[in-house]
């Protein structure tokens, strides 16, 4: 952070004097700028980071507020103040996240198979992601009936109180302690009794987790996050510490499997997914996680310069996709020329001129190949 503050007060220095003589609309310009590098240095990544400073006037008075997730980064935002506006002639009001109105309890557990995370308040926002049973959120504030979350991986957004069983630290820890099984089906259903004709309790989604409470045979009894409880068949889970495939093959029966669930932007679950959810997803099952994104998908793995017949293209290769200067697309390699990836729905499709499935726009704007398991 030193060489940051640094290179900030020179530059506040710069801007003083180039404009010493400078309106509220100069210093306000001035601040903003400055904001855009500290942005840059310590929240370059508004999905995984928040970063919202602003300056203002209040009765003549100069305010800073606003909200971060990064603590360095708001020491950074008030030196710069300081020597941009002066230590006495500015007031602070600058939240760090979680908000100190959450009190201890700044978790949560996700309760139902699959959890929405919209990039504003409101069941009408945009799907900006999901999460899953059994995972922990981190809570960063309240507004309402909704949160600002943030997952395992970074990913921040609004989800509805009902999602999800808040909890302390403590009760966080209780939940990774106890005995839990992952479910490893497609999908499947919590019943109220060992059987498929009682009521149900809640569906589930590959991925998920539960608590063991006990085993019957071909049945199960799981314990959700918030206490509910009920009966699941007892091939359709494994225990989340059992040693999961991490191999090509692993990845790529997963994949497959996946074959057919129709696209939905935001998704992140055998449900409904987008195409980095569906890789993110089915690595996942197999003891990978990747980041959210095609974007940051793409600075994964080992870099690997295909030729142009694909030979040198393994099964499992991450297949990144868009323009130059942008990722937009991402898929699994099968081999070769061949490649799964959620496009409309998972299918295959092959960078092979001559077979049925050739996608000339995918072979167009293929970007990068990225080894992920060597």
């Amino acid at each position: 952070m030193v060489n940051v503050l640094k290179y900030l007060i020179l530059y506040t220095f710069i801007l003083l004097m180039t404009a010493c003589s400078t309106g509220d609309r100069e210093l306000k310009n001035s601040f903003d700028k400055g904001m855009e590098v500290i942005q840059s240095q310590y929240a370059p990544d508004l999905s995984t980071h928040v970063f919202d400073i602003q300056l203002y006037k209040k009765n003549d008075k100069w305010m800073v507020s606003g909200e971060t997730t990064e603590k360095e980064g708001r020491d950074a935002v008030i030196a710069f103040s300081d020597s941009l506006i002066g230590k006495n002639n500015y007031e602070k009001g600058i939240d760090l996240l979680p908000h100190k109105a959450l009190g201890d309890s700044t978790y949560g557990v996700i309760r139902v198979s699959v959890a929405n995370l919209r990039r504003d308040r409101g069941h009408s926002s945009e799907l900006i992601d999901q999460t899953i049973l059994g995972l922990p959120v981190r809570l960063l504030k309240k507004k309402g009936y909704w949160y600002l979350v943030q997952t395992t991986y970074g990913y921040i957004g609004w989800m509805t109180r009902a999602s999800f069983t808040r909890v302390d630290k403590e009760g966080l820890n209780d939940w990774k302690k106890s005995d839990r099984i992952r479910v490893a089906d497609l999908d499947g259903r919590l019943y109220t009794r060992k059987s498929k004709q009682s009521v149900p309790v809640c569906d589930v989604v590959m991925n998920n987790i539960l608590k063991l409470d006990k085993r019957y045979g071909l049945w199960i009894k799981a314990v959700l996050p918030d206490g509910r409880s009920g009966y699941l068949l007892t091939e359709k889970v494994r225990p989340v510490d059992e040693q999961v495939d991490t191999s090509v093959e692993g990845i790529i029966n997963t994949a497959k499997r996946l074959m057919g669930v129709p696209y939905l932007w935001g998704g992140n679950s055998t449900k409904g997914n987008d195409c980095s959810g569906f890789t993110q997803t089915v690595f996942r099952a197999n003891g990978i996680l990747l980041p959210r994104d095609a974007r940051q998908q793409v600075h994964e793995g080992r870099l690997i310069k295909h030729n142009e017949e694909f030979t040198n293209v393994k099964a499992g290769d991450l297949l990144l996709f868009g323009r130059e200067d942008r990722i937009t697309h991402v898929g699994i390699s099968l081999g070769g020329k061949s490649f799964i990836h959620q496009d409309s729905f998972v299918n295959i499709a092959s960078f092979d001129e001559d077979a049925e499935n050739f996608s000339k726009h995918r072979k167009r704007t293929l970007r990068v190949v990225k080894r992920i398991i060597n």
